[in-house]
């Protein structure tokens, strides 16, 4: 899970009936149960942040992503996502 006195953060933008069970013993390790919404962060912050874990390799965002396309194919991007083919797509503006 995470360590003591750390958060555990629930992104994006479930179905509103769905439930969460917490185990009571985090709140004894001092966890926090975050969830965050369309854009709970802070980019002059986090884009610095996440570009220098990043470069130090302590973030892998490389392997984070599925494929990668040029703007002239945003809408096979668009067919391969809704088709369950791809995940992560990054646009590439020159190719």
């Amino acid at each position: 899970m995470t360590k003591a006195g750390g958060n555990i953060c629930a992104v994006g933008v479930p179905d509103l009936t769905a439930t969460v069970t917490y185990p009571f013993q985090a709140l004894h390790q001092n966890k926090s149960l975050l969830g965050i919404r369309a854009g709970g962060g802070k980019p002059r912050r986090d884009f610095r942040l996440i570009a220098d874990l990043y470069l130090k390799g302590r973030f892998k965002l490389d392997e984070l992503v599925s494929h990668t396309a040029g703007l002239d194919g945003l809408q096979g991007a668009f067919d391969a996502l809704k088709a369950g083919a791809e995940a992560r797509t990054v646009l590439l503006p020159n190719g």
